[in-house]
C-alpha cells in the first residue's frame, strides 16, 4: 500500500478502512480492519496498527411470544399437518438476533426458521383402547445463532382426542 500523494503538512496518519462481506446466508457476515500509517520522522512507527472489528456480542437470550394452549388436535390428523406457529424474538443484532427452533419428538417436528409444529408420526399409536383424550407435552429449543449461542425451552402441551377408530370390544358379564 502507498499513498499517490503525501500527506498534507501537519499530517503525520492516514487511516485506511477495508470492509469484508460475505454473501452468507440467511444473514452476511463481515468483519472490518482499519490500518493507521504514520509518517515517518514523527515519534510514532511508521507501520500499520491493526484495529480487528468482529460481529456484535451477543448478550441476549430468545425469548418466545405469548402462546396460548394447549394445542387440540384429533388422533386421525394426517401426517405433515401444520398444527401451531411458535415465535421467538431475540434482542441483539446480526446472528444474535437470529432464531432457530428444535424439539425432539416421535410424533411431532418443527421447522426451524418458521416454528410451524407439523405432525411427524401416526398418533393412533399413542392411543391405547381404554384412553379418549392425551395429553402430551414437547420440549421446544429457541437457540440464537451468536457466539456464544444462547437458548430459551418452553413447553407446549398437545391435547390429542380419540376419534373413536378402535373396533370395539365386549366386557365381561
Amino acid at each position: 500500500i502507498s499513498l499517490a500523494n503525501p500527506l498534507k503538512k501537519g499530517e503525520n496518519e492516514w487511516n485506511l478502512s477495508i470492509w469484508a462481506v460475505d454473501a452468507g446466508r440467511p444473514l452476511p457476515r463481515s468483519t472490518f480492519l482499519n490500518l493507521v500509517f504514520y509518517r515517518n520522522g514523527t515519534k510514532v512507527p511508521a507501520k500499520p496498527k491493526p484495529v480487528v472489528g468482529t460481529e456484535p456480542s451477543n448478550n441476549h437470550a430468545p425469548l418466545f411470544d405469548e402462546f396460548s394452549g394447549p394445542i387440540e388436535i384429533r388422533e386421525d390428523i394426517e401426517i405433515g399437518t401444520a398444527i401451531a406457529v411458535i415465535s421467538a424474538s431475540d434482542n441483539d443484532v446480526g446472528y444474535g438476533g437470529l432464531v432457530r427452533f428444535s424439539m425432539w419428538d416421535d410424533y411431532f417436528t418443527i421447522e426451524p426458521e418458521t416454528g410451524v409444529i407439523r405432525v411427524a408420526g401416526d398418533l393412533t399409536e399413542l392411543l391405547k383402547p381404554e384412553v379418549t383424550v392425551l395429553n402430551r407435552d414437547v420440549e421446544i429449543t429457541a437457540s440464537d445463532e451468536g457466539s456464544p449461542r444462547k437458548t430459551s425451552k418452553k413447553t407446549v402441551k398437545i391435547r390429542i382426542e380419540d376419534v373413536n377408530n378402535h373396533a370395539p370390544q365386549f366386557q365381561e358379564v
